[in-house]
């Protein structure tokens, strides 16, 4: 029994090591593999998936060929396996496997595997991946052949070189020179083994001077140095004998930069330098023979021609081609030239037979002074000035001749534009009605044109270098002390001066406006003076005319203004008190019929509002007063707005009003909202007056093709409607004021809605026009700019969303002073707030309103603006910056007022009212203002 347990306890250890062998094998980073004698696999490990791919059960059974080995290392793996098998002892090689990386080299170390019995089974092999050192010693090699194949080159190279090349050691040894070298410097073989002392001594180096160079400035010792040194030239000496070189020295280093030796280049210059020598001595005579005709031909201002005793040209300058306008043909007389005509100064073509040039080549002659012109290429008249001689030799023949031409076209264009000029200026100067005198430095008249008749009544000549104050009429001595004194202050400071002057004439009164203009001398000096004078009578009447109308006008507009403002208040004053009343007995309990007529009277008296806005809005936009705003306003609540103040008339008529937004739109814009809710009140409210059945839509929309200014945005505001249409023929005129449909049935209004409409839409910089089907419908489209605010944290609404409508939020009950003299009007609005639960205190003007302010304390003033005894606007005054002992001034005020023109909204703000109610007051409009005055907790 012990013996069966000390088996099983070695068994148990056996089975541990072999499962830690397999552990080994299953996580090793290199490939195992067992063949059978017929090289198939027997087994893998998990390493045979991240080369093939291959998991390992399915390797097994196949031939290294089916893994991924090429066919002829297969094959050898087969073979190594037989070898194996067959003589019991390891082997070492290696294959190429095609792996899902590319190709791999690996390492395969065969040794057999025994069975129980010892003997041979199979054969591991453990596959170690050398691709990476395969390459490395593949790169290796090839660096070698490349090096050694350079190496090679480079002597080549140097040994066919004509320079010399000598390389030396960091210790001044000579390790190599070429041919060449050896032949420059009558290098022998034994001195390539002396020292570099000693090779110095055989060599001297001096500069072209003769200075020789000490040793320590030898080029290949300076190299030595690390510095890189050039010699354009040297003379090397042997003995007694010399040569020229050229000579550059450069330290070796290797790639870490230690100084492994220099490299010495020369070249022998000694034959080169005796030709060039010679080529500059050649030069430098021919040079100096021609400097001077070349300089002189080239840079001469005037054109010069050369020709041959024939009169062929053989030389042109520049200044000639320039002249003509392209190159002269060397080797062709001047008659020959193509499209090339001399011509005289009366324009006559020029006899070739008699061409100065000509003459002096053929005949010897000499001209001097001709003038003669021809045309350019480009078609342009060039005037010449012309002087010619011949050239003769030794025996005083003509051998040619020269033609030295000057360019005059500018100076004879300048003396004619000078000569038109004068011509004009003088018949200008002669026939202006306005004196023009010149004065010199001692007052003295030099020139007067003709209108000195015109001013004295006698003649110009008269008075020529005669004194400014001789003769002077008495009746013009107001005008001589400003002209003395403008006189010396142009002379003096070399600056214009003006003024005006009255006096009195024969017919009148006239006006003289005179100007001195300063004239200086060539050194800068002022040497005289132009006296520029004018009869301005006629003028100085006509302004006195514009004035007066201009101010007529402006009185007669404040005029229409002032009327206005007193029509608009007088009417709405009454208007305000029939529309409450009529809107307070609407609200009692009363029979259909009765309840029908009052409404009728409203909208009448609603009609008479909206008549009375449109002639005032009308009349401001003509006065040029009404402004277009521009402050914060949030779009959604505006239209939101509308759709709620239209929906009465909407529901009344049966008709569907629906409003969409683009949800792109932002809310918080910057514009005028109050001309922007005219406009869109005026348009909505046409619509459904002139639609029966079906719908108006209001949409709002980016509009994308229209550009604006940086940062703002433009929206497009189209409102639709189902109802009658209107005809195309109307269309050019239906924005033009009292226009109105043609339909007598549905003819509504005053024609003014449009008409302000469009002004304002223009003075918002906007524009409107309209699309329309006779009974169909039709779609107004506005189109606006507005900038914008900083986008504000209101969730925008999905899609175009219909806007929603609520109504007024009602405050708490309220402690209100109504200051109102109109007793209409004190029981429409006190009613009004009574009825929504406020408490009312009513007084008649603004004294009394101070005076009940002092006892006691109220949340809110209604304070109409106009009113006897004390007006509101004082009482504000007082409220305000005043008060009396028990007032509070912080006290909110409300102004009341039947005054709408332009300004009156922000007149009665400044002097400290926090908000603005128009008569007739608008039960809603009112609502609204308590809300935002009294806002709640909601």
């Amino acid at each position: 029994m012990a013996d069966l347990a000390r088996e099983n306890e070695r068994l148990r250890a056996e089975i541990d090591r072999l499962a830690i062998y397999r552990d080994m094998i299953e996580n090793a980073p290199d490939l195992v593999m067992r063949f059978s004698a017929e090289g198939r696999v027997l087994f893998a490990n998990p390493a045979i998936e991240g080369l093939t791919g291959l998991r390992p059960k399915m390797t097994l059974g196949l031939t290294p060929q089916e893994i991924g080995f090429p066919q002829e290392d297969s094959e050898r793996i087969h073979q190594a396996v037989l070898e194996v098998i067959a003589t019991g002892q390891g082997l070492l090689d290696e294959v190429t496997l095609y792996t899902l990386q590319g190709e791999v080299i690996l390492q395969f170390r065969y040794a057999l595997q025994r069975d129980a019995q010892g003997h041979g089974a199979a054969v591991l092999g453990f596959a170690r991946n050398i691709t990476r050192e395969k390459r490395l010693e593949r790169s290796h090699r090839l660096a070698k052949e490349q090096a050694e194949a350079l190496a090679s080159e480079v002597s080549t190279i140097l040994a066919s070189m004509v320079d010399g090349v000598g390389v030396y050691g960091p210790g001044g040894e000579l390790r190599y020179m070429n041919r060449a070298g050896e032949a420059i410097l009558d290098r022998s073989l034994e001195e390539r083994c002396m020292s570099m002392r000693d090779r110095w001594a055989l060599l001297r180096l001096e500069t072209p001077d003769g200075h020789v160079l000490p040793d320590d400035q030898r080029p290949v010792f300076r190299a030595l140095q690390g510095e890189t040194v050039h010699y354009e030239q040297l003379v090397i000496r042997r003995g007694c004998g010399g040569k020229l070189i050229c000579l550059s020295a450069a330290p070796i280093r290797n790639a870490e930069g230690t100084l492994l030796g220099a490299v010495a280049t020369f070249k022998d210059m000694t034959h080169k330098h005796a030709l060039e020598q010679q080529r500059e001595e050649l030069l430098a005579a021919l040079k100096a023979e021609r400097a001077l005709l070349q300089a002189v031909f080239k840079s001469a201002p005037g054109g010069i021609l050369v020709t041959d005793p024939f009169g062929r040209l053989t030389m042109a300058n520049p200044a000639a081609d320039n002249i003509r306008g392209e190159p002269y043909p060397i080797g062709r007389t001047v008659w020959e030239i193509e499209d090339f005509t001399i011509l005289r100064p009366d324009g006559r073509p020029w006899p070739k037979d008699e061409l100065p040039l000509e003459r002096s080549a053929l005949h010897g002659e000499i001209s001097e002074r001709v003038r003669m012109s021809f045309i350019q290429p480009n078609g342009a008249r060039r005037e010449i000035l012309c002087n010619t001689a011949p050239i003769r030799d030794e025996q005083d023949r003509p051998t040619g001749a020269v033609g030295v031409f000057q360019d005059i076209t500018e100076l004879c264009e300048t003396m004619e534009a000078l000569r038109v000029s004068r011509n004009e200026i003088r018949t200008l100067v002669e026939n202006v009605p306005d004196l023009i005198v010149r004065v010199d430095r001692q007052y003295c008249r030099t020139y007067i044109n003709h209108a000195w008749e015109k001013y004295t009544g006698r003649s110009a000549a008269e008075y020529i270098n005669t004194h400014i104050t001789e003769p002077f009429l008495p009746e013009r001595a107001d005008y001589l002390v400003p002209y003395r004194k403008a006189l010396d202050e142009a002379f003096a400071t070399g600056e214009r001066r003006s003024f005006d002057c009255s006096y009195r004439t024969r017919l009148g009164v006239a006006h003289l406006s005179t100007f001195i203009i300063p004239e200086f001398s060539s050194d800068g000096e002022v040497e005289s003076a132009l006296v520029l004078a004018r009869d301005v009578t006629a003028l100085k009447a006509l302004e006195h005319e514009l004035r007066q109308a201009k101010e007529i006008a402006e009185e007669a507009s404040r005029a229409k203004s002032e009327f206005l403002a007193h029509m608009s208040h007088e009417i709405r004053t009454p208007l305000n008190g029939m529309l409450g009343m009529t809107e307070l007995a609407e609200s009692a309990t009363l029979e259909e019929r009765t309840r029908h007529f009052l409404h009728l009277a409203r909208e009448s008296g609603n009609h008479l509002l909206g008549l009375i806005n449109d002639i005032l809005d009308l009349s401001r936009i003509e006065a040029g007063e009404l402004r277009i705003e521009r402050y914060g306003f949030d779009l959604r609540v505006e239209v939101r707005l509308l759709a709620e103040s239209m929906s009465v008339l909407a529901e009344q008529k049966g008709l569907l009003l629906e409003c969409r937004l683009d949800e792109l739109i932002p809310n918080d814009l910057l514009g005028d909202a109050g001309r922007l809710r005219q406009i869109l009140v005026n348009l909505v409210g046409n619509a459904l007056k002139f639609t029966r059945q079906g719908g108006v839509l209001l949409l709002v929309e980016m509009e994308e093709t229209r550009a604006v200014g940086q940062g703002d945005i433009r929206l497009l505001f189209s409102v639709s409607d189902t109802g009658i249409g209107i005809d195309k023929a109307t269309f050019r005129t239906i924005f033009e004021n009292f226009t109105r449909l043609d339909n007598s049935a549905e003819q509504v209004g005053t024609g003014l809605g449009l008409s302000i409409c469009r002004r304002l839409v223009e003075m918002m910089g906007g524009r409107i026009w309209l699309e329309s089907e006779v009974g169909v419908g039709s779609t107004f489209h506005v189109s606006l700019p507005f900038g914008q605010q900083v986008a504000s944290a209101q969730a925008v609404q999905e899609g175009l969303a219909p806007c929603e409508t609520k109504s007024a939020v009602r405050v708490r009950p309220l402690k209100i002073l109504l200051a109102e003299d109109n007793e209409i009007n004190q029981f429409f609005v006190s009613t009004l707030l009574e009825d929504r639960g406020h408490s009312v205190t009513v007084v008649g003007n603004g004294l009394e309103a101070v005076q009940r302010l002092k006892s006691e304390r109220y949340d809110l003033i209604l304070m109409d603006a106009r009113m006897p005894v004390m007006d509101g606007v004082e009482a504000t005054r007082i409220i305000r910056n005043n008060p009396p002992a028990g007032v509070d001034s912080a006290t909110p005020i409300i102004a009341l007022t039947a005054y709408t023109l332009q300004g009156d909204r922000e007149r009665l703000l400044a002097e400290g009212m926090d908000a603005y109610l128009a008569k007739p007051v608008d039960s809603d409009e009112l609502d609204r203002m308590l809300a935002r005055l009294f806002p709640t907790d909601e």
